[in-house]
């Protein structure tokens, strides 16, 4: 894979679970309930995937 391929990778996956995450809380506001707490591991998934995503270039130089 190039550089470009991996850092696209990260934020697809970024992408994907900020989605998967607001479609739970919208279905849970739709639902009139709370969201459940295993909810909460999404978004921080997909912080560090973004994360990733702006570092892959510092982490592929330093190998």
């Amino acid at each position: 894979m190039n550089k470009d391929a991996s850092r696209g990778l990260f934020l697809v996956l970024g992408f994907f679970q900020a989605g998967m995450f607001g479609f739970i809380v919208f279905a849970a506001v739709m639902a009139n309930a709370f969201p459940p707490t295993s909810t909460y591991i999404m978004p921080s998934l997909g912080i560090m995937a973004f994360c990733m995503s702006y570092l892959y270039p510092q982490i592929k130089q330093k190998r």
